[in-house]
Parts: C-alpha cells; structure tokens; sequence
C-alpha cells in the first residue's frame, strides 16, 4: 500500500471513529467521558470494546485484528474530539491514549497460550505481577542549541513499541554536521515515563509439574506505577515482536512484549459476606478466655499435637524446621486454605510466582543474588501476604520403605480411651473471624512493655551453653513488640520461649557427635566404660522412641543426645529435654539407668 492510500485510509478509519465519540444524539456516555477527562487533566480515555461492537461490528474485529493501525486512527480521532470540545487542552496535551476494556473472546489468554498468531493482534493476559522495573524517563523530543552558530536543532525519537513512526536512531546527537559541539536544553525537551512489568499465570491456571511462564509488559507515561509485585491484574496491549541482534546480524527469533493501554487490578479475594451477626458472634467469642487455644486446636484439627507450633502459625513470618512426615507441609496446606492470599510452593518446585531458584542477574541493579538465596526461597510481595515456610534438616534422609503413614504413625498409640468430641471451628468461620481480627490495631500498654524488656533482659543474661534457651538479639525484641498486644504478651512469650528451647536441643545435639559423647562417658565413669553394644542399643531405642529413620550411628539426632544424656545425667537431661518415658526410674545410679537398656 502506497503512502497516500494509507493515510487516505487511517484518515476514513478516524471519521468512523469520531461518530462513534460524538455520540450525543445516542446516549452520550463517551461525550460525557471524554468531557470528564478534560476535567481531570487526564488524556487517556478507557473505551468498551463491546460499545464499540454494537455499533460498529466491523471496527471492533478489526481492531483485535489490526490493532496498530486501528488504534493511531482511534488516537486521532480522540484528539480531534477534544479539540473541539477544549481547543487549549488539546494545544497542551500532544498526544491522546485510548485504553480498552470489555470482553475480547479468544483474544482473552494466559502468558502460555500467548503464540505467534496473537502477534499485532489487541489482547487481554491475566495474571500475577512478579516484577516491576524502576521508572525512568524516556526521551521524545530533545532540543539542542549550538552556540557557534546560534542555532537551535530539535530532534525526535521513536522506537519499535511507539504507533505513529518508524523507529528512529537511538544516537544521542552532541555535535551538529559541522562538528560544532551541542548543549541540550533540558527545559525544552519532552519526557515521558517507561516503566516494565512482568506478569506470570496464576498457579491454579498452571499444568501441574511445569513451571509458570511470563511475559513482559511495557507501560508508559501515565500507566506506570499503576501496580505492585504480587497484584492479580487484567493487562490490555498490543502484541508485538523485537527483533534480537547478534553481534551485527539480527537473530532469527524475536522477543516479544505487550505494549499495555489499559491495567485493571483483579480483586482475588473473595467476598466474606460478612453480616452483623458475625460480627456479634466474634466479639462474644473473643471475650472467652480460652479463644486462643480454641482458635490454634481449629486449625489444622486433624494433625495430633503441635499445641505451640499451631499458635505461633497465626503469628507472620514462620519457619517450620522439622523431619520428615511431622505434618510440616500439611500446615501450611490448611493456611493455603484459610488465607485469602496464599501460593504454596514444595520442593524443587519453589519457581513459582514470587519465589525463584535459579542464579539470576537483576536487569535493574547487575546485583547477583548470593548462595544463601539460589536456593532460598524470595517473596517479593511487599507487605501483600506473610510468610509462612518449612524446611527439613541437613544431611536428612527418608528410608525408602513400603511402609504407610498410617501404618507408622498408628493413632492406636495414643490410647484406647476416647475423650469428649472437641468443638472445632469451622474454616469459613475463621476465615471471617481472622477478617476481623486484622481490622482492629492493638495498642501495646505500658505494663506489656514492662513484661517484654523484663523477659528480653532475663533471656539477654543467660548464656546459652548453660541455660535452656539461645542467645537472644536485639530483633526478637522488636519481633515480640510487633507481634504481641496488650492481653498477649505472656502467650507469645511462652512460644517464644518454647521455639528457642527447641532450638537450642536441636544445635545442641548436632554439635555434639557420637564420638564424643562415648568420649565423655567414659572419661566421667572410668570404673565402667560402655561398649559399642550398649551405645548401639541406646541409639535403637532411641530410633523406636523416635520414630524417625535415616540417622546413621555418625550423626545423633537430638534424641540420641536426650537418651545419652538421661543414662548419664538424668538432672540435666530433665531440665534440658524434659523426662523421657522409657528411662524414667525410681532409681539414679548408673547402673540401673544402665539396666533399663
């Protein structure tokens, strides 16, 4: 198509696009829209593809189809509208946007339906914002003064992702054709922001076993900052390929990004439906004394034990560390549940969206991410979701066995005898109850503080070799402050404290090898050294006890140290690792510690 049959063209595309904007004698919703944007300084105008399909068919196929010529005569046309409605604002403004909404059909699709036959088509993702780029200004026009020759020269600039020209050379002009030296204006060059986004598909929309895929979105002037990491987003752009270069040839594959016109924020979270009942019904609960237990035994109901773990769940930012099959990962699928923003992620599967385990380069900064974090898990979410996270211990492993869970952990061992049926709450009622909950902000009075500097200053003093807890940082202090409220200090000092006895067996025992404790037996009873027999049968018993198989005779668990210890010390491991049924004896000697083996 020749130069004046194109523009002969795009110039009838903008008259049918200007009846469809000047539409008093119909309903007049875009007349009063783009009156409304005048109002607001604002120069993008949102228009729904399905107005534009009842009245003219043909326009909105062509414009899913055709997109790039469509849409400059659309801008035109808008342009041509304001000006005769505000000729001053259309001589400020250069340039007018039209964003689209509405339904697109098949143009609606996920990052991995995205093909090359979408290519210059307008399409709609959906998908989850997993990174966003600074905002930098990016050059239009720059203006140049050349103080030889008094001249001023004015130069624009366009590039693959602008509508209306080709792309220009990207040469930043510091000296005119006679080599005479330029000064730019600055003052009189045109900006305008850039900013680049990437979206991933929803994980529920994923295969399973494949990792998500993205695309890049390209936003400018006043759709940038229009969303953050993490935000559930409708993106609607134009589809387009950049050549990539070699060296000095151009690749024969193409990147490919999506110019976005218009970004809607999807409100994942669904509706509590929320009544006045409920809200009676919460404040009576919470005037309960034992609410918190109640609300800790509700969740997860039906994991045995793990009174202290469930409490400190409802805290943020938890890190489960435990052996394999204690129901780590069955916690943290009933907050998948229960949560309104939740992804969940195992394994080596920990790519998804906001997590990453690859060694990557920032684009942004050049920063590479240390070891600690290629195969960390990453939650860029800002402050959108808490963290909740479990891991195994190092050098664990799992004996590959026919045996069943059910088998392993028969729930015949907890006792024949069957108490009363607990009341449980339900998972939609603590969904609401927790909805509540987080709109009412505590106030931490003075006598709590006074509880939580006593506690931290108590913690601070002891040593940690010679007391039941670990070192105590000045972080954990504001961690407590943060997440305790005025009528929950004592609990949460009493996790608090349970994690850190925890903590302190479990460094304990592995800092501790087997060839030492031997060591030290038998440098304390010389008159009765222990064989390798009665050690063996400690570590067997301590495995039954346990229930907890790939810990070899090189590495104890601190079990094996629990049980050595009560042979030795029986003091010590009581106060250290509480009483350990089968050694328990009404006897301290050493040898009837020794007989009970």
């Amino acid at each position: 198509m020749e130069d004046g049959d194109f523009d002969q063209r795009l110039r009838d595309l903008q008259r049918e696009y200007l009846e469809f904007l000047d539409d008093e004698e119909d309903q007049g919703i875009y007349m009063e829209k783009v009156k409304q944007m005048i109002s607001d300084k604002g120069k993008r105008l949102v228009v729904n593809i399905n107005d534009l399909r009842r009245k003219s068919p043909e326009r909105a196929r062509n414009l899913l189809e055709t997109a790039f010529e469509e849409q400059i005569a659309f801008q035109r046309a808008l342009k041509e509208y304001v000006s005769s409605i505000d000729p001053t604002y259309a001589k400020e403004q250069e340039e007018f946007f039209v964003a689209f909404s509405g339904s697109f059909g098949t143009k609606h699709v996920t990052p991995r339906s995205l093909t090359s036959r979408y290519l210059g088509n307008l399409i709609c993702v959906e998908g989850i914002v997993t990174r966003v780029s600074l905002v930098r200004p990016k050059v239009v026009r720059s203006v140049h003064y050349c103080p030889a020759t008094k001249k001023v020269m004015e130069r624009k600039y366009t590039d693959l992702t602008s509508f209306e020209a080709f792309p220009t050379s990207a040469v930043y002009p510091t000296k005119d054709d006679e080599g005479n030296p330029l000064e730019t204006e600055y003052g009189l060059s045109r900006y305008k922001d850039h900013q680049t986004l990437t979206v991933q598909e929803m994980p529920e929309k994923a295969p399973a076993g494949q990792l998500p895929r993205s695309v890049d979105i390209v936003c400018d002037d006043d759709l940038v900052d229009q969303c953050k990491p993490g935000d559930r987003v409708q993106i609607v752009g134009n589809y387009r390929c950049l050549p990539s270069k070699q060296g000095s040839f151009t690749a024969g594959t193409f990147r490919t990004v999506l110019i976005a016109n218009n970004i809607t924020q999807v409100n994942r979270e669904m509706n509590q439906g929320i009544i006045l009942e409920d809200i009676k019904l919460c404040k009576r609960l919470a005037k309960s004394s034992n609410i918190f237990e109640r609300m800790s035994k509700s969740l997860a109901p039906s994991i045995h034990g793990h009174d202290f773990i469930k409490q400190a769940i409802f805290d943020i930012n938890i890190l489960l560390i435990g052996d394999p099959s204690v129901a780590k990962s069955q916690l943290l699928r009933y907050v998948l549940m229960t949560a309104p923003r939740a992804i969940t992620t195992t394994g080596r599967g920990s790519s998804g969206v906001g997590l990453t385990a690859a060694v990557t380069t920032d684009p942004e900064t050049g920063d590479r991410r240390n070891p600690k974090e290629q195969d960390g898990e990453v939650l860029p979410m800002g402050s959108l979701v808490d963290m909740l996270s479990t891991e195994n211990p190092d050098n664990d492993q799992v004996e590959d066995t026919q045996e069943s869970i059910y088998e392993k952990y028969d729930p015949l061992l907890h006792g024949k005898t069957r108490k009363k049926k607990e009341q449980y709450f339900s998972t939609k009622f603590m969904k609401k109850y927790l909805h509540i909950a987080k709109l009412i902000k505590p106030k931490l009075s003075q006598e709590a503080c006074d509880v939580i500097a006593d506690e931290y200053a108590k913690l601070r003093n002891q040593d940690m070799m010679e007391s039941d807890v670990a070192r105590v940082l000045t972080r954990e202090k504001r961690r407590k402050r943060r997440a305790s409220s005025a009528d929950e200090d004592e609990n949460e000092l009493t996790i608090f404290k349970s994690s850190l006895q925890q903590l302190y067996r479990d460094e304990r025992a592995n800092s501790l090898p087997l060839a030492r404790i031997t060591e030290y037996l038998n440098e304390k009873y010389a008159h009765e050294k222990f064989d390798s027999g009665e050690i063996n049968a400690a570590l067997n018993i301590m495995t039954k006890d346990n229930q907890s198989p790939g810990h070899d005779i090189l590495g104890p668990s601190s079990t094996t140290l629990r049980a050595l210890l009560e042979l030795t010390e029986a003091p010590l491991a009581a106060r250290f690792c509480g009483n350990v049924t089968w050694l328990s004896s009404s006897s301290n000697s050493l040898s009837d510690r020794r007989a009970a083996l």
